[in-house]
């Protein structure tokens, strides 16, 4: 069985860029882990900082004796209630 020089030289060169191919793919995909674990890390710093936060606001309203204030939270936060929400005159004229 024989196999032309040009069909050899063809399949040779396309194993050759499917294997560049390959390697670029594996590449990108690295260096994408990559980032996804920093976006990751990134984010549990973000949580501990929140987390402090938090402790500190608790631990001043304590300081200051009084209750931490959780029902008008809850009223300024309620994103169905637009009906407070009221465009002032100047903002309404000079739109």
């Amino acid at each position: 069985m024989f196999i032309p020089a040009a069909t050899m030289a063809a399949i040779f060169t396309l194993l050759v860029a499917l294997s560049a191919v390959t390697i670029w793919l594996v590449t990108i995909a690295g260096r994408l882990s990559e980032q996804v674990m920093t976006l990751f890390a990134c984010n549990n710093v973000m949580d501990d900082d929140l987390a402090a936060v938090e402790s500190d606001i608790q631990d001043i309203y304590d300081e200051m004796g009084i209750k931490r204030p959780t029902e008008e939270l809850r009223i300024l936060c309620d994103p169905d209630d637009d009906d407070d929400l009221e465009v002032p005159d100047f903002l309404q004229e000079a739109a």
